[in-house]
């Protein structure tokens, strides 16, 4: 992600480094410094730098903001460079307002012609419906919005904003951990080898087609298995390794063999 910086009262290239690199060590003390973490996968760091400087003339800097993509529930593992954007943006806003200086954020002329866009992955538990955690997304945007505007001067209301969820469909559940099915499950799963004993049961922090069959059988434990990893889910390094497989094979059988009573 990119935006510029122009006009006067642009700071050099000193102190515009010492406000991004403030902004870079609020949001490593948070989501972790993925330039110091090497991909098991490809042997090279999950982000060679976060950000870049492309001074175009001494009243023109864009800034270009690094990160590594991957599917939602891998965040932990992966970077988000929007997030980072946010923070760097946040950051130079502050310090500028501070110094009543006049120079401009802008987005690149071929990332702007229609209005910005922000797109992003939402998570949420069961104990929250879809539509309070739309309501509740669609109230902290506008209320962010329009301190930022406030704060600039202007109206609360100076730019107009619309908040979708174009793409939010899957609704969060949660079966009962102690049903007698779940602990079959878990047997089965400590047996082949995908749990350990005492290993403490968490929910999956994903979402995934298994919500069909909870919302059509409210009664009925949903367990989700299979093989692969969530790091590498939706990227292109995305596949499956046989053991794996396999493994998850074993499970399935097993299981089904032991939940249906056909052995113990």
């Amino acid at each position: 992600m990119s935006f510029d910086l122009a006009g006067p009262g642009l700071p050099d290239e000193a102190i515009l480094q010492d406000w991004i690199e403030s902004a870079i060590r609020r949001y490593v003390a948070r989501f972790g410094d993925k330039t110091q973490v090497v991909d098991p996968a490809t042997g090279v760091k999950k982000v060679e730098r976060h950000y870049d400087l492309d001074w175009k003339s001494d009243l023109h800097c864009r800034v270009t903001v690094h990160g590594a993509s991957g599917h939602m529930g891998s965040l932990p593992q992966n970077d988000a460079a929007i997030a980072k954007w946010a923070y760097i943006v946040r950051e130079i806003v502050l310090a500028r307002r501070h110094l009543e200086a006049a120079f401009s954020l802008e987005l690149p002329e071929d990332d702007s012609q229609a209005g910005l866009i922000f797109e992003g992955a939402q998570g949420f538990l069961p104990t929250h419906p879809m539509e309070e955690i739309k309501a509740r997304t669609r109230s902290a945007f506008l209320r962010g919005m329009g301190a930022y505007l406030v704060g600039e001067g202007l109206r609360e209301d100076a730019i107009a904003c619309d908040v979708t969820f174009d793409k939010l469909h899957n609704e969060a559940y949660a079966c009962d951990p102690d049903s007698p099915t779940m602990r079959r499950a878990l047997r089965t799963a400590i047996d082949v080898g995908l749990a350990r004993p005492a290993e403490p049961l968490r929910g999956w922090e994903v979402s995934c087609d298994a919500r069909l069959f909870a919302g059509e059988y409210p009664g009925m434990p949903v367990i989700t298995t299979g093989a692969g990893s969530l790091e590498y889910a939706h990227s292109d390094r995305e596949g499956v390794h046989l053991p794996d497989l396999f493994q998850a094979i074993c499970f399935t059988s097993l299981f089904l063999l032991i939940e249906t009573g056909v052995t113990t």
